[in-house]
């Protein structure tokens, strides 16, 4: 359940955020304001040229009213200086159909150059709004620019908590699968000290049946050992006139006040691998092991208790 887990975490992919999703539609809204943005410049740019040769052509213009007006003055000093020379109609017509030819062409230069001059404020009316407009759209992209920096470095700060969570999960994840091997090998360790500790009881079983039998063969020795004295005394009582009572001076009596019993001799069983003999001066009365079976002691006759390892 714990590998399950660490997978699962490690498998997670962070969903965009709403700051990602605004900065993916300012950046499209960004690119659609500077594609605008390039239109604009581009409508700027023909308006420039158009402008420039308007202004050529007002010049043109001017330069060419300028030459008339100098002509019409040389024609007019002409008829002023020739008029009173002159004496032919027919030039003086010609000179005044020129002088109102020129008039003419002198009157519809100054109309082009009105007209022009009309179309040359009206451009750069346009021109003025286009670059207003162009300095709020600036303005605009500016601000939203500064708002993209922004969610930007938000957009950052929440990636960089984000991957320190990751990291954290991923730490926590490894600690559990950690601490998941540490609980399966204590579980192991468990189970073999069960087994130990099961092995163990079985062997202090054993031990315990061991130990009841060599008590109840001590007991039956020392209960065997106690007939024959007994049955001893009471010959004893009987050699003496036949009534038992308390030892005379002359009876067999061990040292400590004890009656001297003859040794048990009873058969050596086929599993004793050591014997051993002369432990005590009258005759072992009783035998006890510890409960590991490693040690025990032995009491005799002689009113003395010897342990053994």
């Amino acid at each position: 359940r714990g590998a399950a887990m660490a997978a699962s975490v490690r498998g997670v992919q962070a969903e965009p955020t709403a700051e990602e999703e605004v900065c993916q539609r300012l950046r499209r809204r960004n690119r659609a304001e500077a594609g605008a943005f390039s239109g604009i410049c581009e409508d700027y740019t023909a308006l420039a040229l158009r402008l420039g040769a308007a202004a050529a052509r007002l010049r043109e213009t001017e330069s060419k009213n300028h030459t008339l007006e100098q002509e019409r003055d040389a024609l007019k000093a002409e008829l002023i200086e020739t008029g009173e020379a002159i004496q032919q109609s027919e030039h003086m017509q010609q000179l005044e159909e020129r002088s109102k030819e020129l008039q003419e062409n002198l009157n519809q230069s100054y109309k082009e150059a009105s007209r022009l001059a009309q179309e040359v404020a009206a451009k750069t009316v346009e021109v003025q709004s286009i670059r207003d407009a162009f300095e709020g759209q600036g303005k605009t992209l500016q601000g939203v620019q500064e708002l993209a920096k922004g969610l930007d470095a938000k957009l950052k700060e929440t990636l960089a908590e984000l991957e320190t969570q990751r990291a954290a999960t991923q730490a926590a994840s490894s600690e559990l699968e950690e601490r998941l091997a540490s609980k399966e090998a204590a579980e192991e360790k468990a189970a073999t000290l069960e087994a130990e500790n099961r092995e163990l009881i079985n062997r202090l079983l054993e031990f315990k049946e061991r130990e009841i039998d060599m008590l109840n063969m001590a007991n039956n020795v020392y209960q065997a050992a106690e007939t024959r004295s007994r049955r001893a005394s009471s010959a004893a009582g009987q050699g003496q006139g036949g009534v038992a009572g308390p030892l005379q001076s002359g009876s067999s009596q061990a040292p400590g006040g004890m009656v001297e019993v003859p040794p048990y001799t009873a058969a050596v069983p086929e599993g004793v691998k050591v014997r051993l003999e002369g432990v005590h001066a009258n005759g072992v009365m009783c035998v006890v092991h510890d409960a590991m079976g490693n040690t025990f002691a032995s009491g005799g006759g002689d009113n003395a208790v010897k342990v053994f390892e």
